[in-house]
């Protein structure tokens, strides 16, 4: 049974979790009692809102790099952990044959491929990374349109803005987006999986720790992982 309370925290959140953190915070709340209110963006920018003094009390970044350097700047309470290992995935709504992988990025009925900000993003660079490793980088990066996080990459995809785009797992498989398109998984391509981490910030241990910290603990809870494998994503 879930406490009375009248607790709020705000977490910043990765722009790829915005769908699954929803439901998250829905069953969070309902074993806790403790209201949530979201953030989501691309990592690098909740990064530069949180040294400028947004009051975040836990932020769950899209990648490793972004909550380290909080914590090495300060910015961080506690230990930064892996809460979960997120996936990209060739995505389309245009009547396109994906069957044989990204090779279909050569085609040149395919004119604009979205990817999210390399600056700013965790899982821009990774799709680099990937079309580095292919040996499509040099050839396809002049079709590329950035979006400046994951999410917005989705909405390029989803309403035949471009042609074509590497999204989060996570967007396929949400509710507002299954059976939207086709798309194929990227998960065994050399890229690999890509971390993601979480940590208190000191805006959270000042007054709301407890909070923050049943927050932290509960991304680690079964509840909490049902969710997430749910949305495509990978345990630690």
């Amino acid at each position: 049974m879930s406490s009375i309370t009248n607790a709020q925290i705000t977490v910043a959140a990765a722009a790829n979790m915005q769908s699954t953190m929803d439901e998250l915070i829905l069953v969070f709340k309902k074993e806790t009692g403790v209201q949530v209110t979201p953030v989501c963006e691309a990592s690098g920018k909740l990064v530069t809102q949180i040294k400028s003094g947004a009051p975040f009390d836990i932020f769950l970044s899209a990648d490793m790099v972004w909550p380290e350097s909080l914590a090495t700047w300060g910015y961080a309470h506690g230990d930064v952990k892996t809460y979960a290992y997120g996936s990209l995935v060739l995505w389309t709504t245009r009547n396109f044959d994906l069957s044989g992988g990204l090779k279909i990025l050569e085609n040149p009925s395919v004119q604009s491929i979205a990817i999210a900000d390399l600056l700013l993003t965790a899982y821009g660079p990774a799709t680099k990374k990937i079309l580095e490793n292919a040996g499509l980088w040099s050839k396809v990066k002049g079709k590329c349109i950035y979006g400046r996080n994951i999410s917005q990459v989705a909405h390029f995809i989803v309403t035949g803005s471009t042609d074509i785009g590497f999204a989060a797992k996570s967007a396929v498989l949400s509710k507002d987006m299954v059976g939207k398109g086709a798309w194929i998984d990227l998960d065994s391509l050399s890229h690999g999986l890509i971390p993601q981490g979480m940590v208190i910030l000191k805006h959270g241990s000042n007054g709301k720790y407890i909070e923050a910290s049943k927050l932290y603990e509960f991304m680690f809870s079964k509840p909490a992982r049902d969710v997430l494998v749910r949305y495509g994503y990978h345990l630690p």
